[in-house]
């Protein structure tokens, strides 16, 4: 049986007609529509040979091998007749072996993972916009002011560490432009909407301080390689396995981002 057995189609169908069949054939054994103990296992096989013909080059691909296969049948029976044929002496030539198998089993399941990458994409477009926007925003400030200056040991240096009249430390590393005393004020700049921690300012010393591991901060080459590869998943959906390698690691980058955002 051939994936166009599968549909119900001719293998001349057009995308219309594949279209048309996998959307019948699908609602007909939905898993959630139709309670058969094979349902599943139909659905799954209409899936998949929709995932396939519905993608030009796989579609072609498909073909390809249905030749081979008729003209590997073709050349087993005429071998069969030979083997047995009344003359002891004749022996049947070699022929054609096909070895192309087709599409295989891991390219089909990214092809159909593929689909849900572009709302992967569009996920990434639309939280990249929020980013941007949120950037652009005037910040939310907070005055501290410095109860004591103090230091701790770690290595073989010292670390220096602001207390505030609030009862709150921050961590500061020496710095010859940071000259800060009880009594001095520090404004701290927050993002608007997911008070992300972007900047320190010093006043008296202008110093302003940005090492924070924040997407706004450190961490902002995050949201420009989330932005580089979903421009190039865009522009390379017809390269499955790329596309499909670059699926993943924006996954990824967009939860490190939503892990940084909370």
């Amino acid at each position: 049986m051939t994936l166009y057995d599968i549909l119900g189609i001719s293998q001349a169908a057009s995308e219309q007609e594949i279209k048309k069949a996998y959307r019948k054939l699908a609602l007909q054994y939905h898993p959630d529509k139709n309670k058969s103990a094979d349902a599943a296992e139909k659905f799954n096989l209409i899936q998949q040979a929709y995932n396939v013909l519905s993608n030009s080059q796989l579609r072609t691909q498909y073909d390809y091998t249905l030749v081979l296969g008729n003209q590997q049948n073709t050349l087993e029976e005429e071998a069969t007749f030979r083997n047995n044929h009344r003359n002891p002496r004749y022996r049947a030539r070699s022929h054609y072996q096909n070895t192309d198998k087709g599409p295989t089993e891991r390219y089909i399941a990214m092809v159909s993972v593929l689909g849900y990458f572009k709302k992967v994409n569009y996920l990434s477009i639309a939280l990249l916009l929020f980013i941007a926007t949120e950037y652009l925003l005037p910040h939310k400030t907070e005055k501290l002011e410095i109860a004591d200056v103090m230091q701790r040991r770690s290595g073989n240096q010292y670390i220096y560490y602001f207390v505030f009249t609030n009862g709150g430390k921050f961590d500061f590393s020496r710095n010859s432009e940071v000259f800060l005393y009880r009594g001095d004020n520090l404004f701290i700049h927050y993002s608007l909407l997911t008070e992300t921690l972007i900047e320190i300012e010093l006043p008296r010393t202008t110093f302003s301080y940005t090492n924070f591991p924040t997407i706004y901060a450190n961490f902002s080459f995050v949201p420009i390689l989330l932005a580089l590869l979903t421009f190039l998943s865009m522009i390379f959906q017809k390269k499955t396995e790329f596309a499909f390698s670059l699926g993943i690691i924006n996954i990824f980058l967009l939860i490190i981002i939503f892990i940084m955002l909370i």
